[in-house]
């Protein structure tokens, strides 16, 4: 279905795959938001499979993944572990 995503591994360390399914025109970006809701990472445009996100610059802790296309927004938290 358009505008579903799944992260893996979850937890994660320095890197976590993203995989979006596009079935449309859509411009779709993933924002990363840590526990307090802020912004800390930003892709702004994913590609239909797996997308690779550099996450060593986060520190450990939960973070929310923010799907947003078109209509769609969906999230998933991740574990950053060290």
């Amino acid at each position: 279905m358009d505008g579903e995503f799944d992260i893996f591994p979850n937890p994660g360390t320095t890197q976590v795959f993203v995989n979006v399914v596009i079935e449309n025109d859509n411009a779709y970006t993933l924002s990363v938001l840590d526990a307090m809701g802020r912004e800390v990472k930003k892709v702004n445009q994913l590609n239909n499979g797996i997308n690779v996100l550099d996450t060593e610059d986060l520190i450990p802790g939960i973070y929310t993944m923010v799907l947003k296309g078109g209509e769609t927004l969906n999230t998933i938290k991740w574990l950053r572990m060290e």
